[in-house]
């Protein structure tokens, strides 16, 4: 897949400045289905990012955003954010808060809710910034699925 779009998602750019800066090729990445990088900073809760299947509960591959903490002995998610290979948002969960919500009506994918999709990017674009300014692209990154010889853990 050719990941290079004339109009990126404040997210997709976010997040492909994480893996340009690893030195992970872009089509690597979107290749390897089950590929992630695990970024960790002082004072924030992990920043998980990964190539998966079945995004937002339908037969679809996609990707996952995420900071995950523990709760009572629990991992969490807070957020979740799952995207189509587009980086169109699919579903966001925040478990504190005990949300999970999806643009899709059934597992088909032809039907969606139009309002969620609108609170989905808005949202995406505002964790996206975040990501940016938190400075996650310099962080400390553990990369699990790529081949080694391709990516550099700093």
């Amino acid at each position: 897949m050719n990941s290079v779009h004339t109009c990126r998602t404040p997210m997709q750019v976010a997040i492909e400045e994480i893996l340009e800066s690893n030195n992970i090729p872009l089509e690597l990445f979107y290749e390897s289905a089950g590929a992630y990088l695990k970024l960790e900073m002082p004072s924030y809760s992990p920043l998980v990012i990964e190539r998966i299947c079945n995004s937002g509960g339908i037969n679809e591959d996609g990707i996952s955003v995420a900071h995950y903490s523990t709760m009572n002995g629990d991992l969490i998610s807070d957020p979740e954010m799952t995207f189509d290979l587009k980086w169109k948002p699919t579903s966001i969960t925040q478990h504190p808060v005990n949300v999970y919500r999806t643009i899709y009506h059934d597992e088909s994918g032809n039907r969606y809710y139009p309002r969620v999709l609108k609170e989905l990017i808005a949202f995406s674009v505002l964790w996206s910034k975040n990501i940016t300014n938190q400075g996650w692209k310099n962080a400390k990154v553990r990369i699990e699925g790529i081949p080694a010889q391709t990516a550099n853990s700093k």
